[in-house]
């Protein structure tokens, strides 16, 4: 009786180490891969003759040729996202093109409220290009569009809100039937960069609303490494940027019977004012204002 209690007890001790092995294994086998290490993802940039429409729709014939960022990663949780982001990049002589496609089987979760220009997206669907035209990990300037195509920025360098000050450049968004996607060009002539220089660093991020998380193609791990970023090669940038250029805004205001913040009332009111912005570098800006505009400035 004793053996086959030993027996018994052996079969069911080896029974239970191979359901922890198999266990173990499955669990290693499901781990999802995390893509190469941020700081070592790298596109080449195409450049085009026929620059694609900025419309929100990724159907232009030049996106095909255009360099492909995909496997995104949730830096914050570390594993892949459950809804993939694709973003293509590509070059003409002026300015660099970036489409996003963010897959979303639920479209009617699609959220984007902002319609504001350089306003907060808050928790809309959104998407960010992080440049880095320095390549310092320091002077990074990020481009938004939300999934109604507004578009809002945070440029490096010391530039003003105005866009007369900061440079325009251009964004669109687009449902479609498996999620939404957007195009952005952005002007050499609106980013500093130093004389000669090819690469540019870069990120490409996705804040995905349904699901409230962001993902990224470069991993710059739970702590926001921005030495981690990626980087754009084969960059063919015009001779001159911004550098040492004057930007002269001036201002007039006329008005009757309007009330001060006293309580009183001015029953004329005339006010006129100059403001000029000098670029002394690349990397360094002086502004001067004359009777200025306080709402404005």
């Amino acid at each position: 009786m004793s053996v086959l209690t030993e027996l018994a007890r052996a079969s069911k001790i080896t029974g239970l180490v191979i359901l922890l092995v198999a266990q173990v294994s499955s669990y290693a086998f499901a781990r999802p891969k995390p893509p190469p290490i941020g700081h070592t993802r790298s596109l080449v940039v195409p450049v085009t003759k026929t620059p694609p429409v900025i419309d929100g729709r990724i159907d232009d014939e030049a996106w095909k040729g255009a360099a492909r960022a995909t496997d995104f990663w949730i830096s914050e949780y570390n594993r892949n996202p459950s809804e993939p982001t694709e973003a293509w990049v590509l070059a003409d002589k002026e300015a660099l093109y970036i489409a996003f496609k963010c897959s979303d089987l639920q479209t009617d979760s699609i959220h984007a409220e902002q319609t504001k220009r350089d306003a907060s997206f808050g928790f809309d669907d959104q998407v960010t290009v992080q440049l880095d035209p320095y390549h310092n990990h320091r002077q990074v300037s990020d481009f938004s569009v939300n999934a109604l195509g507004t578009q809002t920025d945070a440029i490096a360098g010391g530039r003003a809100r105005k866009i007369e000050w900061k440079g325009d450049w251009q964004g669109a968004a687009e449902r479609i039937p498996d999620g939404w996607s957007a195009e952005m060009r952005i002007p050499f002539a609106i980013l500093n960069y130093q004389p000669g220089a090819g690469t540019f660093g870069v990120n490409f991020l996705r804040y995905h609303h349904r699901l409230q998380i962001y993902s990224r193609w470069a991993d710059v791990t739970p702590q926001f490494l921005p030495e981690e970023a990626g980087h754009l090669t084969g960059l063919k940038l015009p001779a001159a940027s911004s550098g040492n250029k004057l930007t002269i805004l001036q201002y007039g205001a006329a008005g009757i019977n309007t009330p001060t913040k006293r309580g009183d009332v001015n029953h004329s009111l005339a006010s006129a004012g100059l403001d000029l912005r000098y670029n002394v570098a690349r990397n360094a800006t002086s502004v001067l204002s004359l009777f200025p505009d306080f709402s404005q400035v």
